[in-house]
């Protein structure tokens, strides 16, 4: 096969990789103690048990963190399960336990080589860095319990205290007071250029979340903010999650329960009710997961080299 036809062939292959809707995403149900697993088009796949509930969780490489939920017999206790091909989770097996008494996970992020645990003890909290292969690290407390974590280039936590804290990846402090006097609860998500928070807002009686987006600088200092979408309905605590070009954020339900919604990072609604499993009861603050895409300027920066590759490898041949 000449060059300029085995060029073009790959060239269209990758193009196919183009994310054009997101991956595979997760909802842990807080009542019925289930993770599902839902399709990119949001087609229910199947769960599995978190017994006996599950609070938080976070998908990272091939690896699905899930905790149990405060008050139940296992409340101690991180799970990992790793993801099987086309679909599917595998096993449970125990990540980490916390011995020390009164130290129950309630929230977990994840980076390509780190695990963070945020726990509570009383009023206030603490999180905990692990190795993505359960190594404990460094440990720091914070001030109100940790209702939500997200990790990008830097370590985002929510507090009770209507706060976000701002930390590097290694767990050294940056910013104490990075958002202070939030309406809560709160639910966070982050990547490298954008902080996602949801926050409450109470207007003649009636309880609505907004999303609210923060633009974030290389070094994670704001560089803008806008209210990103508004009036939402949430049953329980909210939930939120990014995955490539999209934004997954869990709305109340019709007769109760928690419906999933989709929206691009630009705000716009997509779906509605994106996950059809119909019977998810009560969410939390880090109960949404979603299998990252592939950053979209990366295939786009591999297919402008591959077209420059092709044009001059032309060029050659009508020479």
């Amino acid at each position: 096969m000449a060059f300029a036809s085995r060029l073009f062939l790959l060239f269209a292959a990758l193009a196919g990789f183009i994310p054009s809707a997101r991956a595979q995403f997760f909802v842990a149900d807080q009542s019925s103690g289930l993770i599902y697993e839902f399709s990119s088009t949001g087609s229910y796949l199947g769960g599995v048990s978190v017994s006996p509930g599950v609070y938080a969780e976070s998908y990272e490489g091939t690896t699905l963190y899930a905790d149990a939920y405060a008050g139940s017999s296992r409340a101690n206790y991180v799970y990992d399960y790793t993801y099987g091909a086309p679909i599917g989770l595998g096993s449970q097996s125990t990540f980490h336990q916390f011995t020390s008494s009164g130290q129950s996970p309630t929230a977990v992020a994840s980076t390509s080589s780190e695990v963070y645990v945020g726990t509570a003890a009383g009023l206030n909290g603490a999180v905990t860095l692990f190795s993505d292969s359960g190594i404990q690290g460094t440990s720091f407390s914070v001030t109100g319990s940790v209702v939500g974590l997200a990790a990008a280039n830097n370590l985002f936590v929510a507090t009770g205290g209507g706060n976000i804290l701002e930390y590097s990846l290694t767990g050294a402090a940056v910013n104490s007071s990075f958002l202070t006097s939030l309406t809560g609860p709160l639910a966070i998500a982050a990547t490298s250029t954008d902080l996602y928070v949801v926050s409450s807002a109470v207007q003649s009686g009636i309880t609505t979340d907004s999303v609210t987006d923060y633009a974030l600088s290389a070094n994670g200092a704001i560089t803008g903010s806008h209210i990103l979408i508004s009036g939402l309905t949430t049953t329980g605590t909210p939930a939120i999650t990014v995955s490539g070009l999209y934004l997954l954020v869990s709305e109340g339900a019709n007769g109760g329960g928690a419906d999933v919604a989709e929206y691009t990072t630009a705000g716009v609604l997509v779906n509605g009710d994106v996950a059809s499993a119909g019977a998810i009861d009560a969410l939390a603050a880090g109960s949404l997961a979603a299998i990252p895409e592939p950053p979209l300027y990366g295939v786009l920066l591999g297919l402008a080299a591959l077209g420059g590759a092709l044009a001059w490898k032309l060029r050659r041949l009508a020479v």
